[in-house]
């Protein structure tokens, strides 16, 4: 690969993502802050509600297990993030993970325990790895993370209720419908990287 390449796969890789130590809503900060940004921030958004949306095609009465599931990503996520703190620059991560769980949606009308489980877990795992506190201690850190936490429960359980209520052949085509939107949004972006990797040569 020409050196060209090797430097815009570099600078693609390294590129920071939208880090949740900013601002959620102009002169909203500390908890509030971070219980309002995964719903105003579109990449922290969208792997939520995939993952809500798995919950919502798992069994009836997984809904606490696809809840722990989130929890538990959410806690290795940034246990993970503290030990190795350069995972944040793999921009590209998320979009890799709803480009999955999108194909998985649109792909399967029910989602077994295991993988679904598995790519709840994930989802909140990549979103809490994004999460920056806004001061550098550990009350800040414990802060961003619940807020994070709560707001991503709420949204699954809520949706994930919900969606495992609709039974009807037309409510099991629309949420495919959007499982394939979901991952033709991911994919479209992944393409525009390759674009650019392919310009760079």
């Amino acid at each position: 690969m020409p050196r060209k390449s090797w430097l815009a796969l570099a600078a693609l890789v390294l590129m920071p993502a939208a880090a949740n130590g900013h601002e959620a809503i102009p002169g909203v900060t500390g908890f509030a802050s971070q219980l309002l940004h995964p719903l105003v921030d579109t990449e922290q958004l969208f792997l939520l509600v995939s993952a809500a949306m798995i919950a919502g095609r798992m069994v009836r009465g997984s809904i606490w297990s696809a809840m722990f599931a989130l929890v538990a990503g959410m806690l290795a996520g940034k246990g993970l993030h503290m030990l190795v703190p350069w995972l944040p620059l793999v921009w590209y991560a998320p979009l890799l993970l709803l480009a999955i769980s999108g194909l998985v949606l649109a792909g399967f009308s029910r989602i077994a325990a295991i993988p679904g489980l598995g790519l709840i877990a994930a989802s909140g795992a990549v979103t809490a790895i994004a999460i920056v506190p806004d001061e550098p201690t550990g009350i800040s850190l414990a802060s961003a993370l619940a807020g994070t936490l709560v707001s991503g429960t709420v949204l699954l359980l809520v949706g994930g209720y919900a969606l495992q209520q609709v039974q009807s052949r037309w409510g099991g085509i629309a949420l495919r419908i959007a499982g394939a939107w979901l991952a033709a949004i991911a994919m479209l972006n992944l393409a525009l990287v390759w674009k650019t990797l392919a310009g760079a040569g």
